[in-house]
C-alpha cells in the first residue's frame, strides 16, 4: 500500500489538464499568489487620501479635514484592497490630536494672551 505525497508542496490540480510549467511554490505555501490574491510582484498601490490625511494630521493645519479624509480612506482601504491602513489611522489620530489642541488653545483664550 502507497502513501500519498502530502498536500502542502503539490501544484493546484487543473481539472482541464496539466499544472502549468511555470507555478513556483510562493512562501509559506500560497503558491503563485500571495495572501492578498495578487501574484507576487505586482506592485500595491497606495490610497492617496491617506496619504494626504498623514500630511494634514502631521501639520496639524486642517485637523478636522485630516479626520475626515483618514475615515474615507480607511473605508476606501477596506473595499479595494489597497495599501496605506496605517497611514489613515495616523492621519485620523493626529487630525484628532490637532482638534483637541485647538479647541484647549481657544477654550482657554491662549490664543488672545499671545
Amino acid at each position: 500500500m502507497s502513501i500519498p505525497p502530502p498536500p502542502g508542496n503539490q501544484p493546484p490540480q487543473d481539472p482541464y489538464g496539466p499544472p502549468s510549467a511555470n507555478w513556483t511554490q510562493g512562501p509559506q505555501g500560497y503558491g503563485p499568489y500571495g495572501p492578498t490574491g495578487r501574484p507576487y510582484g505586482t506592485p500595491v498601490s497606495v490610497n492617496a487620501l491617506a496619504v494626504a490625511a498623514l500630511v494634514l494630521g502631521v501639520l496639524c493645519f486642517l485637523p478636522a479635514a485630516g479626520l475626515v479624509l483618514g475615515l474615507i480612506a480607511l473605508r476606501q482601504i477596506r473595499r479595494s484592497g489597497q495599501s496605506g491602513r496605517g497611514m489613515a489611522i495616523a492621519g485620523a489620530v493626529l487630525s484628532s490630536v490637532g482638534i483637541a489642541l485647538w479647541t484647549a488653545v481657544l477654550a482657554t483664550g491662549a490664543a488672545s494672551d499671545a
